[in-house]
């Protein structure tokens, strides 16, 4: 058994906090300053038709899925706009998941928006008890 565990450790929370801080500070200073992370390129509208079709949707929706508009992503397959590198990973992952799941987000329902609070009426003011302690 380790010694220091035998004794009893008083370190107020000040303290641990600083120890927590400086062991912080030391795993930040030992990480390489700059971490490249390599980003795939774009890809091209007609690998963006053929993987919409793969999956079996169409660009309305694709668009629903992913929440965008199905005028861009008719710009994204024409060409006129740059698709977004989200766009392939976002596909690879619904491609991923079976028939349940893909129907299940096809048909899920909209959101409801939250009723607005119905409109707030005064009440009569009641007079508290001990009130009327003055008037006697």
């Amino acid at each position: 058994m380790i010694d220091c565990l035998r004794e009893p450790v008083s370190l107020t929370i000040l303290e641990m906090l600083d120890t927590l801080e400086a062991g912080i500070v030391n795993e930040r200073m030992s990480r390489p300053k700059k971490v490249s992370v390599p980003i795939a390129d774009s890809i091209s509208p007609e690998s963006l038709e053929s993987q919409i079709e793969k999956c079996g949707l169409s660009t309305a929706e694709f668009g629903a899925i992913f929440s965008v508009e199905p005028e861009t992503v008719r710009e994204w397959l024409a060409g006129r706009n740059g698709i977004p590198h989200w766009v392939q990973p976002a596909l690879q992952i619904y491609e991923l998941l079976g028939l349940g799941a893909r129907r299940k987000i096809l048909t899920r329902p909209k959101p409801v928006p939250y009723p607005s609070p119905p409109p707030r009426t005064e009440a009569p003011v009641k007079p508290h008890p001990f009130s009327r302690l003055q008037d006697l």
